[in-house]
C-alpha cells in the first residue's frame, strides 16, 4: 500500500519538477502550544415567497408575507497542545463571546402584522472546553474551573473550527482544483456545531421562538449533510506573501430521501408538550444553495487565515399531517422561502 502511494506521488512529481512547477502541501500544522483567536460572523436575510395552510380540504391561511434577518457572531480562542496527522490531538477552546440576533416580521392577508425580536445567548460563553482525540473520535469535557456547567452543553459541539474541510488530500500547485466532501459541508457553513443556544424574546408574540427549537440544530446539521448532492470545489489560485489564495464554489441541493429528516421531525414533535398526536401523511422537501467565496491559508504557520463567502438559498416544503387534538384534523402546509447569506471568518 505504501509503495503504491509513493509511486503515485512520483508519477505526478517528475513531470512537474521538469517544468519547474512547485507543489505546495497545504496542511494543518500549527505549532504545539500556539494559540489562535477565530471570529465567525454571519448574516442571513430570508423572505417568504409562498405559504398556504389548508384544514380538512379548505384553505384557511394564504397571502402571508415574512421577512427575517439573522446575525451571528462567535469568537473563540484555540490553544493547540498537540497536533498530529493533520489534526489537533489535544485542544483547549475558550468561548470568548457567543451571540445571535433575529428580527422577524410577519404580515397577514387580513391586515394583521406580527413583529418579533429574538436574541440567543449561550451558557458556553466564557467557558473552556477540552477536546482530546482518542482512537477515532474526540472526547469533550469542561476545564476543571468550569465543571459546574451541565455536560449536556457539550453534546452538539464539534472540534473543527479550522476549516480543514478546505484542504486537499495531496500537494497542489496553482491552478489545481479539488472537491469538498459534501457530507462534511456543515463544517464549513456552520463551523463548531451547535452552541447550546438559549432564547430571550421581545415583541408582540413569541411566534417564531416558540416554533424554533435550537436543540434541533445540532442533530439537523448531520442529517442535512447526508442529504446533499451536487458539487463544492476549492481552487488554488495564487500564492502571496506566505498565504495560499483559494477560490470556493458551492452548488448543491437536497436529495429526495427525507426519511431520516422526517424521523427527526417526528421525534421533536412527539416530545413537544400540548401538541396532541401528529401523524405525517406526506413530507416533501426541496432546497438548494449556491455560494462563492475566497479563503486564505497561512502556508507558513499551517492554519486558516480568513474566509469570505456569499450565497443564495431556496427551500420549499409540502406536507400533510393528521392532527389528533380531541378530533382529527387533516392539515396541509405548503411553503417556499428564499434568501441570501454572507459569512466571514477571520483569525488573529
Amino acid at each position: 500500500m505504501k509503495l503504491t502511494v509513493l509511486l503515485k506521488v512520483l508519477v505526478r512529481l517528475v513531470p512537474l519538477i521538469a517544468l519547474g512547477i512547485v507543489l505546495r502541501p497545504l496542511t494543518f500544522r500549527p505549532a504545539a502550544g500556539s494559540t489562535l483567536t477565530k471570529v465567525l460572523e454571519g448574516e442571513w436575510s430570508v423572505h417568504l415567497d409562498e405559504m398556504l395552510i389548508a384544514i380538512n380540504g379548505s384553505v384557511w391561511w394564504t397571502g402571508y408575507t415574512m421577512e427575517t434577518e439573522l446575525a451571528q457572531r462567535i469568537a473563540i480562542t484555540d490553544t493547540y497542545l498537540k497536533v498530529q496527522g493533520g489534526r489537533p490531538m489535544a485542544l483547549d477552546r475558550e468561548f470568548c463571546s457567543i451571540s445571535q440576533d433575529l428580527e422577524n416580521s410577519l404580515g397577514g392577508g387580513a391586515g394583521q402584522h406580527v413583529w418579533e425580536s429574538v436574541a440567543w445567548k449561550s451558557e458556553l460563553e466564557g467557558a473552556v472546553v477540552q477536546f482530546r482525540r482518542e482512537e477515532d473520535a474526540y472526547t469533550k469535557r469542561f476545564h476543571p474551573l468550569d465543571r459546574y456547567l451541565d455536560d449536556g452543553l457539550l453534546d452538539g459541539l464539534t472540534e473543527d473550527m479550522d476549516l480543514r474541510i478546505l484542504l486537499p488530500k495531496e500537494p497542489v500547485t496553482v491552478g489545481d482544483e479539488w472537491d469538498i466532501d459534501l457530507a462534511s459541508l456543515p463544517d464549513l457553513l456552520s463551523p463548531g456545531g451547535y452552541f447550546a443556544w438559549t432564547i430571550e424574546s421581545e415583541g408582540t408574540t413569541r411566534m417564531l421562538s416558540d416554533a424554533l427549537d435550537p436543540a434541533l440544530m445540532g442533530e439537523l446539521r448531520h442529517v442535512l449533510g447526508s442529504m446533499l448532492e451536487g458539487r463544492a470545489t476549492v481552487e488554488y489560485v495564487a500564492e502571496d506573501d506566505g498565504h495560499s489564495q483559494l477560490d470556493i464554489s458551492i452548488d448543491i441541493e437536497g436529495t429526495k430521501k427525507v426519511d431520516d429528516l422526517l424521523e427527526l421531525v417526528t421525534e421533536i414533535v412527539a416530545e413537544s408538550p400540548g401538541w396532541g398526536t401528529i401523524e405525517f401523511e406526506r413530507f416533501d422537501l426541496e432546497f438548494a444553495l449556491k455560494a462563492a467565496g475566497t479563503a486564505q491559508w497561512d502556508t507558513q504557520r499551517g492554519h486558516i487565515s480568513s474566509l469570505a463567502l456569499e450565497g443564495k438559498v431556496q427551500s420549499a416544503m409540502d406536507l400533510e399531517i393528521i392532527w389528533d387534538a380531541g378530533s382529527d384534523f387533516l392539515i396541509g402546509v405548503r411553503t417556499a422561502v428564499s434568501g441570501d447569506f454572507v459569512q466571514r471568518f477571520d483569525t488573529r
